[in-house]
């Protein structure tokens, strides 16, 4: 990732994407990441195009939506805490 993941949520968009030819996020089913790279999506931020913002709103709400499907399934297995641990670490 070239050292570019802040953490798990966070992800700064540097320039070390330029030449990235890889998925936003590998592990996700979304749309922006099947579809861009992260060399096309740095170009959109740092030619100020609206479509980025739109492509990483798409992202962010399938983010959340899985994540919420996780804990959900996590609730109904009586195992959040193994989710947490996964997620966060353990508190």
């Amino acid at each position: 990732s070239g050292g570019c993941l802040e953490n798990k949520f966070r992800m700064k968009m540097t320039a070390a994407f330029r030449d990235d030819t890889a998925p936003l996020d590998k592990n996700c089913g979304c749309q922006t990441c099947w579809q861009f790279s992260r060399g096309y999506l740095w170009h959109l931020e740092k030619a100020k195009e609206l479509s980025f913002y739109t492509l990483m709103t798409l992202h962010n709400l399938f983010f959340f939506s899985r994540l919420m499907q996780e804990i959900r399934e996590a609730i109904e297995k009586n195992d959040f805490m193994t989710l947490q641990k996964k997620w966060i670490g353990s508190s």
